[in-house]
């Protein structure tokens, strides 16, 4: 499913390249926030406890599959299952 036409609150998949990496505390907690786009949207994918996953890297693609939320105009996942398409 492209991230444009991806609906929140559902079970979706959707594939893009890692546009941006980023690593910030959140209350303490370690926080992956990664940022993919694949042309008709871009998602925000982030994963609680983690300062790093191998093998996610600017410009590799890769599958996210969860449930989304959208506030405000982000599409975003957390803690999603991924798989590395590279």
């Amino acid at each position: 499913m492209r991230i444009g036409d991806a609906a929140e609150r559902r079970q979706v998949r959707v594939c893009g390249e890692v546009t941006r990496i980023r690593t910030q505390p959140t209350s303490g907690v370690p926080t992956l926030e990664v940022r993919i786009s694949d042309g008709s949207g871009h998602a925000v994918v982030i994963w609680h406890g983690r300062r790093a996953l191998g093998g996610i890297g600017l410009g590799h693609a890769i599958s996210i599959e969860g449930v989304a939320t959208r506030p405000g105009d982000n599409l975003v996942f957390r803690d999603p299952k991924y798989t590395l398409l590279d």
